[in-house]
């Protein structure tokens, strides 16, 4: 934290030796940013938010930048994610999801609050209300979006799958007849203190393709 200059002076070489590394437009204004250069910083993010704003895919924000770059120091994550606000990243201060280790369900945690049960969310990408209702043995039902392609919005179907589910290692996993061309899907799941019902994002899983907020639906 305390060698902005120099950290600077690499990002800033990185991206001219390919101007296409679009991760290090997020580096190089944290940086500006915490060096007080907040107009730099600004400049510096502009051609980033414009190309996914062309593209109408709402992930240049807090939520979704925090979550590709997870941190274990709590302060140097917020000073990321403050650094990203000031230089104009949409999102609210501290608007970002905790994913932290004393957060985390443990597989008995995971099948007592997610069997027998319906639980609920919006699809990060297009905003869309999905459905997962499992029985106590697993068999599970999905209704919601059938997703996006290629990084853009579609035109966003409806479909339903069914398919089951079960605990492995602390994390749950997935298998669908269609969804994710029938492939097993595992992630762990974290208590996040900051959800509310209305959001539906009082838990969260952590995949590999982004977070998957949710909440036991009423």
């Amino acid at each position: 934290m305390g060698q902005l200059e120099e950290a600077l002076v690499a990002f800033e070489g990185a991206h001219k030796h390919n101007p296409k590394l679009g991760w290090v437009l997020t580096r190089i204004a944290v940086t500006y940013s915490n060096l007080g250069r907040i107009k730099d910083a600004r400049n510096a993010l502009k051609p980033l938010i414009k190309y996914y704003a062309g593209k109408g895919v709402e992930v240049v924000n807090l939520r979704t930048q925090m979550y590709l770059r997870p941190f274990k120091d709590k302060e140097v994550e917020k000073c990321f994610a403050d650094g990203l606000i000031k230089a104009g990243l949409p999102g609210e201060p501290d608007g970002y999801y905790k994913i932290y280790q004393e957060n985390k369900l443990t597989g008995a945690e995971i099948r007592d609050l997610f069997f027998d049960q319906t639980v609920s969310g919006f699809e990060i990408i297009s905003g869309k209300q999905w459905w997962i209702k499992r029985d106590k043995d697993g068999k599970a039902t999905y209704r919601g979006p059938k997703g996006y392609v290629k990084g853009e919005v579609t035109d966003v179907e409806e479909i339903s799958d069914s398919g089951k589910s079960w605990v492995e290692r602390n994390r749950i996993y997935n298998q669908w007849a269609n969804l994710f061309g029938g492939l097993e899907d595992c992630f762990p799941i974290y208590n996040n203190p900051d959800g509310t019902p209305e959001k539906k994002d009082e838990y969260v899983g952590v995949t590999v393709y982004g977070f998957v907020p949710f909440s036991i639906a009423d």
